[in-house]
């Protein structure tokens, strides 16, 4: 194995090339997955504990930026969940987005800030005590909706509140 991660992490061939190399080199026929799952239980403890300890820095940092978006993991529906500090970025993959999942990484009792997409996850009361800024952009992308579909004093107020959204972002 110690021959097919060389090639591998020392010099950057694909894995999936290196059981051709192996073969050409050596004569030893060793599959794909085989050396990837390898790789995967010696490094499971190290790897492990380095995302423990960023999930816990989450925790501890004064303001934590989330977005969630869905895709696929192994063909079934998911949803990759992203949360970002000064310090850290942690991702994790969960097969439903609900404010539960969210907690896993910002607990209800979260001293910080935390910056949503205003998904309708992070309104739960279960998050009530926690202190929250919705993104701006998101702000404004409503309010470009609204002012679409306004005239008189509706579409005035929504482009005057647009206005002051976005010199406000300039000040900060």
């Amino acid at each position: 194995m110690a021959a097919a991660h060389v090639p591998h992490y020392g010099v950057g061939i694909p894995v999936r090339r290196i059981p051709a190399v192996l073969r050409a080199l050596t004569g030893v026929e060793q599959r794909q997955g085989a050396i990837s799952q390898e790789a995967l239980r010696r490094s499971a403890a190290a790897v492990g504990d380095a995302y423990r300890t960023l999930r816990r820095s989450v925790r501890a940092s004064p303001v934590v930026h989330t977005d969630d978006t869905s895709w696929r993991a192994g063909g079934e529906l998911a949803f990759l969940m992203a949360f970002e500090t000064e310090e850290a970025t942690v991702y994790q993959v969960r097969a439903r987005h609900r404010n539960k999942e969210g907690r896993e990484v910002v607990p209800a009792a979260y001293a910080g800030v935390m910056v949503t997409d205003r998904g309708r996850s992070y309104d739960a009361q279960a998050l009530s005590e926690v202190r929250q800024q919705q993104c701006l952009a998101h702000v404004l992308r409503s309010i470009s909706e609204v002012v679409k579909t306004k005239t008189g004093r509706g579409r005035s107020f929504g482009k005057r509140l647009s206005g002051l959204l976005r010199e406000a972002m300039e000040l900060r």
